[in-house]
């Protein structure tokens, strides 16, 4: 109702006391989408039925019909691309791991066996991302962030998944993109001036890129999505 409050009861079973807890979550201006038991908050529909309680794009409670990114996720899915962080919810606010980069990218490209190992230590064996890891690898599309190490875990900035679309697309030249933070001569600069220049982003303003930044889910698919287009 507003009140941001997650409220947990148990059910009536005679003879047993219900137990109820309020928990107050921080103040925030997003609309939090909440799957609910039985379609709704009276409870209306069938027993096993779940639904988001708001209006959705495609499959996922926490994708909105009017985010930006929302024909993009409902792009990777019908891909095979992406399964989303459950079967209910995509994470588009999670910042992006190099390990779910790296396997976008892979499952983009048709998902290639066959490459050779990668050589990286901390991608264990079995890891769902390790052939995705291992293709990279072998495209030139990465090098990790040592010779032995990849780091999974790491969250991708702005400037690197840009960079990892340019390579693929054969590191094409391409003209200033005139963001005040994106300075000659990194690794990135061409890369987001290609990206800028084939529309696959506009930046964080007319001005800036904020090539540091962390990737979200949400950004990420929006970038892989005009990269394809």
């Amino acid at each position: 109702n507003g009140s941001r409050h997650i409220v947990f009861t148990s059910f009536d079973t005679p003879g047993v006391k219900t137990r109820l807890a309020a928990y107050k979550l921080p103040n925030s201006s997003a609309e939090d989408a909440w799957p609910m038991l039985r379609r709704d908050a009276m409870r209306q529909g069938s027993a096993d039925t779940v639904a988001c309680g708001f209006s959705v794009s495609g499959t996922f409670c926490d994708v909105a019909e009017s985010a930006f990114y929302a024909d993009a996720v409902a792009w990777m899915v019908d891909e095979g691309i992406t399964n989303g962080i459950s079967d209910l919810l995509y994470g588009p606010n999670v910042t992006l791991s190099r390990a779910q980069m790296v396997t976008f990218l892979w499952r983009n490209a048709g998902s290639p066996t066959g490459n050779p190992s990668h050589g990286f230590g901390d991608v264990p064996s079995g890891a769902y991302y390790g052939e995705a890891v291992a293709w990279a690898k072998a495209e030139g599309i990465t090098t990790g962030t040592s010779p032995t190490t990849f780091a999974p875990s790491q969250d991708v900035s702005r400037g690197q998944l840009v960079t990892l679309l340019w390579r693929m697309a054969g590191e094409p030249t391409a003209p200033d993109a005139g963001f005040v933070d994106v300075e000659p001569g990194r690794y990135f600069s061409t890369a987001v001036a290609w990206a800028k220049q084939n529309g696959i982003t506009t930046g964080t303003s007319a001005f800036t890129f904020s090539p540091h930044e962390p990737v979200t889910r949400g950004q990420a698919a929006a970038f892989l999505h005009r990269y394809v287009l």
